[in-house]
């Protein structure tokens, strides 16, 4: 009876043993096959959704204009109707009007005294662009220089050319020579006839 007893608890030890190290075998086969699914997964390349929806200015997007002035520090805005020139454009196609514009602004800006065209912000509900002007003295209008040894007329921002004269520097009294050289300002188109007037041959 004894060794009965004996020999069903030892078969009962070692079905116990093998019933577990096949358990733990199993369940650690199933744990690496789970860890090696998750590493393959966290290999594969992600792939980027090209939806190529790049934002443009449409007829429907709010434009609004800045004016920054930079001597004053002032800023004021006005919502304006967005030009035709902007229709389409992206985001970098609209920096890049804006520095063409930089390089040939209109009479009226320069006459302001024109710095800068910049984009604030983009978006296709919304553009805000920003004038920066450095606005020159309101009692000068023209500005005169010696150019080749004749006085040439400019508009106040000194480089839209007002007038060619005829008028030889060296004919002027010895005064208005000296202030050609470095610039003579004049403030009304009164006084810019009397000058050419009165020195014109």
């Amino acid at each position: 009876m004894k060794k009965t007893y004996a020999v069903s608890l030892f078969l009962f030890l070692l079905l116990s043993v093998s019933v577990y190290f096949l358990t733990y075998k199993l369940s650690k086969d199933i744990l690496e096959k789970d860890s090696n699914t998750v590493e393959e997964t966290q290999d594969e390349p992600v792939v980027s959704v090209d939806t190529n929806n790049e934002q443009t200015v449409v007829n429907t997007t709010k434009y609004v204009l800045e004016h920054y002035n930079s001597k004053e520090y002032t800023l004021n805005e006005e919502t304006l109707p967005t030009p035709a020139d902007f229709m389409g454009l992206t985001r970098d196609e609209l920096i890049d009007y804006l520095t063409e514009y930089e390089k040939a602004p209109s009479l009226e800006d320069r006459q302001l005294g024109f710095e800068s065209f910049e984009l604030v912000s983009f978006s296709k509900d919304q553009i805000v662009l920003r004038k920066t002007y450095h606005p020159y003295a309101d009692d000068y209008k023209y500005y005169l220089k010696d150019e080749n040894g004749y006085v040439t007329v400019y508009y106040i921002d000194k480089s839209t050319i007002y007038e060619y004269t005829n008028i030889a520097v060296d004919s002027l009294p010895e005064d208005l020579q000296e202030e050609l050289v470095t610039g003579k300002y004049m403030s009304t188109m009164n006084e810019l006839y009397n000058f050419l007037e009165n020195y014109s041959s």
